[in-house]
């Protein structure tokens, strides 16, 4: 990789270890993302309660497998004075997980836009994706990730060595310790305070606009021939 002209991490430091050993050609340009105005999501949040703090969770939009995640929220935090919105994916329909009984806290659907949910949320509970991570520490919101495969493990050490929420593996993500997880991360200041700061740091680069900038600007002479050498 230290070959290459150029490398885009749609990151920040405060979030890939502080590292001092990379390449000149290493680029950090915060987080990339954009979504559409929903103006379906904008009614549907509205029409929530907002006394209680909002929890999100999410597998994902890929994940296809057993709703071990949904399932364990549905029942853990069903009751709770929270409001939880749940997402299933578009590749999977609400009512057919079998979730068990709904309690009237939790809202589930298939999918709601970042924007539109995360500056009003609390806590996040995910799978550890990369879009969902980055998008809920953008909005200094702290995260429960239980990860299952691909890169998730690593989103999730990630979350847990910034300080910025907490980490079950999928074997443990009961209700019994998701709900105790969730509830840490909501009433332990020092999670939010972490995600915030890490959101701070996205911020300092400009994004999407950041990345294409460093795509039509030409790697240096001098770095290329410092990473060939």
């Amino acid at each position: 990789s230290a070959r290459l002209p150029l490398i885009v991490v749609p990151s920040c430091p405060e979030f890939d270890y502080k590292r001092t050993d990379l390449p000149p050609c290493v680029r950090y340009v915060g987080h990339c993302a954009w979504h559409p105005h929903d103006a379906c999501a904008d009614k549907l949040l509205n029409r929530l309660p907002t006394a209680d703090p909002w929890v999100h969770v999410s597998e994902g939009t890929m994940y296809t497998g057993d709703p071990v995640l949904l399932r364990a929220a549905c029942s853990g935090l069903g009751a709770l004075p929270m409001q939880v919105i749940m997402t299933t994916g578009t590749q999977r329909e609400p009512e057919t997980l079998r979730l068990g009984p709904v309690a009237p806290n939790i809202t589930i659907t298939s999918w709601i836009p970042h924007p539109a949910l995360f500056p009003r949320t609390q806590v996040v509970v995910t799978h550890g994706g990369g879009g969902t991570v980055m998008a809920a520490l953008a909005s200094g919101v702290p995260l429960v990730v239980v990860p299952f495969m691909w890169d998730q493990p690593e989103n999730a050490q990630r979350v847990a060595w910034a300080g910025a929420g907490i980490v079950l593996s999928p074997g443990s993500c009961t209700p019994e310790r998701l709900r105790p997880a969730v509830n840490e991360v909501l009433t332990n200041p020092g999670y939010k305070e972490n995600a915030i700061r890490i959101g701070s740091a996205l911020q300092r680069y400009r994004g999407l606009a950041e990345a294409a900038a460093q795509f039509e600007t030409p790697a240096p002479i001098a770095s290329r021939s410092a990473v060939s050498a």
